[in-house]
């Protein structure tokens, strides 16, 4: 997302041509994102990426690490990012959302999401809701999203406590948490911008004045 943004900044304003010219070997060099259908046998299988052309984690997860824990009985545990990664290329990479199919894509990979809604500190379901102009789940799971986070007036949120005894896995430390799950979705829903356009009201129905 970033690069063209530099690339095109600098050839209007005659930056360096070595600078620009090293930025678009770069971009032009950026993988694919990857593509496929994830499949999932639970803790105790590698998981493997299909043949498909949904958004999925990574392009094979031959890395995938194992970890044999206290109570796995000795057997290998795969541990995968409950963080949805597979829907960064919806946000903050925003490399999906305007071409037709490339938002189909993207609409199909958030409801075949593995993880949907585990409130486990950063959820980032209702940010990836609106940036697809899902306005009825946003509206539906926000609320929730935000029940175990301390809400300022303005808008910024933080956990209630060093140690929130309701969610043990919130950070230990007061954060930004709520900033993911409350204040970027109404943003994403006002105003969405990229490399060449800016989108103002990008979820507003077409139907209504």
């Amino acid at each position: 997302l970033a690069l063209p943004r530099l690339i095109a900044v600098g050839k209007n304003r005659r930056w360096d041509r070595g600078l620009v010219a090293g930025w678009e070997e770069l971009l032009a060099a950026t993988p694919e994102i990857p593509r496929g259908r994830l499949q999932y046998g639970g803790p105790e299988a590698l998981p493997v990426i299909l043949p498909g052309d949904q958004l999925v984690p990574a392009a094979d997860m031959s890395g995938c690490e194992a970890y044999v824990l206290p109570w796995s009985q000795g057997k290998p545990h795969y541990q995968l990012n409950a963080q949805q990664t597979e829907l960064y290329a919806v946000w903050p990479a925003k490399l999906v959302l305007r071409g037709e199919a490339e938002r189909d894509r993207a609409l199909r990979s958030y409801r075949d999401r593995l993880f949907q809604h585990t409130f486990h500190a950063w959820d980032l379901d209702v940010v990836f809701a609106a940036c697809l102009g899902l306005r009825e789940e946003v509206a539906l799971w926000s609320d929730k999203h935000f029940a175990r986070t301390f809400v300022l007036p303005c808008g910024l949120a933080r956990e209630t406590a060093q140690n929130n005894p309701a969610a043990p896995s919130l950070p230990e430390c007061p954060s930004m948490q709520g900033m993911g799950t409350g204040v970027i979705p109404a943003l994403e829903m006002l105003l969405q911008d990229y490399p060449d356009e800016l989108i103002v009201l990008p979820c507003w129905p077409e139907n209504v004045p």
